[in-house]
């Protein structure tokens, strides 16, 4: 990553909050990354972007988000219309009760790791956080 400020192009060292040269402050890729998770239409364009990124943190947060989203379309989004469904056949207010809550789920999970991830925070989402960090070395993603 280099300074931004026009004319000064110094090269910064991940991590760096300020330009060495210059003193320039360093914009942080936080709105990008919140973005990868956020629950729209353009969560998987921007997790795309953001796994093309040279930042570490963007990397982790982009790869994640996709396979958290790909979790839910295959395996979470029909389970839901099963549970629905089956409970639905015994009681109707029941089968909505429940398919309605993981369907929130689905909106508040994303949003509270859109926001985590707004503030440069690490996080691991259940099951494949992990082993996700460990493609990459956690040490470097961890913002300054």
């Amino acid at each position: 990553m280099y300074c931004e400020k026009f004319g000064c192009k110094t090269k910064l060292e991940e991590g760096a909050k300020f330009c060495p040269k210059c003193g320039t402050p360093v914009k942080m890729p936080n709105l990008l990354v919140a973005m990868t998770y956020a629950p729209s239409g353009f969560t998987f364009i921007f997790a795309i972007v953001g796994l093309f990124n040279k930042d570490k943190f963007v990397k982790f947060h982009s790869l994640q988000s996709l396979v958290y989203w790909i979790f839910w379309i295959i395996f979470l989004y029909p389970f839901v219309w099963i549970v629905e469904v089956t409970v639905s056949l015994g009681s109707i207010a029941s089968g909505i009760l429940i398919g309605s809550y993981i369907l929130l789920m689905f909106f508040i999970l994303p949003i509270v790791y859109a926001i985590k991830a707004y503030k440069g925070q690490v996080f691991y989402i259940p099951f494949f956080g992990k082993l996700l960090a460990n493609l990459f070395n956690e040490k470097t993603m961890q913002k300054k």
